[in-house]
């Protein structure tokens, strides 16, 4: 048994995609839209970007959405500039 899946195995060696191994999401900072690590003000201004049609919501700046409702406004820019000040 053990004989036949090891040549099984170098048989259809051939045939096995590789795969990227599985990265552990770093934790999110509420408002960092660009994932960079840091709350900066490039943040807010990447939300407004968004608004006006300039940029794309990613998934990752709407994990990291100021209020969590999952929509990228003015209010979450607004926030982000309020994070900023503290």
């Amino acid at each position: 048994c053990i004989t036949m899946s090891f040549s099984l195995g170098i048989h259809s060696s051939g045939n096995v995609q590789p795969f990227a191994p599985i990265e552990a999401e770093s934790p999110n900072i509420i408002g960092d839209m660009n994932e960079d690590g840091m709350l900066t003000i490039a943040d807010a201004l990447h939300v407004l970007e968004v608004l006006q049609g300039s940029a794309n919501a990613s998934a990752a700046s709407l994990r990291a959405d100021p209020n969590a409702d999952g929509i990228l406004t003015l209010d979450d820019a607004i926030t982000i500039l309020h994070l900023l000040a503290e």
